[in-house]
């Protein structure tokens, strides 16, 4: 009996400790269009770049930050992909991806250059602010 106890204190304890929440006044950068693939392109060779180099590279490069690439199952834009970045505040957002910083810009142009070789790169998209 104290052994099952032990266990389910652990268990609720470890979903307290590392459950994510969406906090209040963090960002949420959704880009939604549509990549216009290069010739020669297959959209598994795109969604492969963005899953396995785009995303992690970008977290790196950016802490405070999280980026996800979303595959639609079901609906209108089915078996289409979008990017949802996370970005912990409006101030960390500002701070990264402000209008003249020069920094951010030199360290995403390798990572953009790349990215130009599969598809064409798009400045579509929103940023929704946490309420």
């Amino acid at each position: 009996m104290r052994k099952l106890l032990v266990v389910t204190a652990l268990i609720l304890f470890a979903g307290v400790a590392f459950g994510q929440t969406l906090q209040k006044g963090s960002i949420l950068a959704l880009r939604t269009d549509a990549p216009t693939l290069n010739p020669g392109v297959t959209m598994n060779q795109y969604a492969d770049f963005m899953i396995i180099r785009f995303a992690p590279e970008m977290e790196k490069l950016f802490p405070g930050t999280k980026v996800f690439i979303l595959k639609a199952d079901r609906g209108e834009h089915k078996d289409g992909y979008a990017m949802l970045i996370w970005v912990e505040s409006v101030e960390v957002r500002d701070k990264i991806f402000g209008a003249e910083n020069d920094e951010t810009q030199s360290k995403l142009l390798p990572l953009m250059e790349e990215m130009g070789e599969f598809t064409t790169i798009s400045e579509n998209y929103t940023d929704w602010v946490i309420q």
